[in-house]
């Protein structure tokens, strides 16, 4: 995937009606050429890659603008503004590759030629309410597109057409409060609430078969996300602290119907009020640190750390789950 990416940004600081601000601006450009191939599993012990079924030849690029202001409108409340503009090309030749019984080959080229606009905004507001304690609220929205991978996988997880797909966009309101005592102690408290339309989701289509990409019309993800951070013997040791973080994530579909064929039979099944596969709804993270702050092994120093995963759905049904999990892991340095 040989690409490039060029960026411009300028950044201005300083009063505007008397009150201390910063504006930045960008532009930027990129673009990637997309030679990418799909082949068979060969067979087993074989040592031989299996015949070619699919080739995706193209280009993908991007043009946009973004500007964003961050001003001072007291000494305890800060906003923030901004929004970006983007638009996407993507032009691609797929052709699918089928070996009939009889011998030859079969090849069912599909082009796209797709342009996407999106753009985003935002606004912020920051409250310094004491020396201590911080508010935040933030309201968003963003989008993103699809890649021409996506485009060339069928529901029935086989090279074909899938070109309808539509961009994802989001709006999301969070609000979060965070508090700190010195060096020793600090807790943060995030609330967030997205709203999705047309999300872009990934699943397999089964055993054997390719993960294909669809645009789910509504759903929402919404959770919390918890953190501290604590320093336990700030004489004593003043180079160890203890981390926990915490994130609940319930991720629903508020508008979906999905069709599944096998054969010539073919049914759909409404998917309202179902997890979205592949997302576990709790994350935990607990990590021990300690560096030696000063004297001949200063820097030395190692970690604990544990995380856990709580099981996740893997199909929209929600009838198919992965297994939780949890990975210890330690380091010196």
């Amino acid at each position: 995937y040989p690409s490039y990416n060029l960026s411009l940004d300028l950044t201005r600081t300083g009063p505007f009606a008397g009150r201390p601000a910063v504006v930045q601006g960008g532009l930027f450009f990129n673009t990637e050429d997309i030679d990418a191939r799909t082949f068979n599993v060969p067979a087993a012990g074989s040592g031989v890659v299996g015949a070619l079924i699919q080739r995706v030849d193209g280009r993908h690029a991007n043009l946009g603008a973004r500007l964003r202001v961050e001003y001072a409108l007291s000494s305890a409340l800060t906003l923030v503004a901004g929004a970006g503009v983007e638009r996407t090309w993507i032009e691609a030749l797929q052709t699918a590759y089928a070996y009939p019984a009889g011998g030859g080959v079969i090849a069912a080229p599909i082009p796209v030629r797709r342009t996407f606009d999106n753009f985003a905004p935002e606004a912020a507001l920051t409250w310094t309410a004491s020396r201590n304690l911080t508010l935040r609220a933030h309201l968003g929205r963003a989008y993103g597109t699809p890649q021409a991978g996506n485009l060339f996988v069928t529901p029935a997880g086989v090279p074909g057409n899938n070109t309808g797909l539509r961009p994802q966009t989001m709006t999301g309101l969070d609000l979060g409060v965070d508090w700190r005592w010195e060096d020793r102690l600090s807790l943060s408290l995030t609330a967030f609430d997205e709203v999705f339309r047309d999300e872009l989701v990934s699943q397999s289509a089964g055993a054997g078969l390719q993960a294909y990409s669809f645009n789910a019309p509504r759903s929402s993800h919404r959770g919390l996300v918890a953190a501290l951070d604590w320093a336990p013997a700030p004489l004593a040791a003043p180079g160890a602290r203890f981390s926990l973080a915490w994130m609940r994530n319930d991720q629903v579909y508020r508008s979906y119907v999905e069709r599944l064929s096998a054969g010539g039979f073919s049914t759909i099944f409404d998917r309202r009020g179902r997890k979205i596969p592949g997302v576990a709804p709790d994350t935990l993270n607990a990590r021990v640190t300690y560096a030696q702050a000063s004297g001949p092994f200063e820097g030395l120093g190692g970690f604990l750390e544990w995380s856990w995963r709580a099981s996740a759905f893997m199909d929209n049904a929600n009838l198919l789950k992965a297994p939780g999990y949890s990975l210890a892991s330690a380091g010196l340095s």
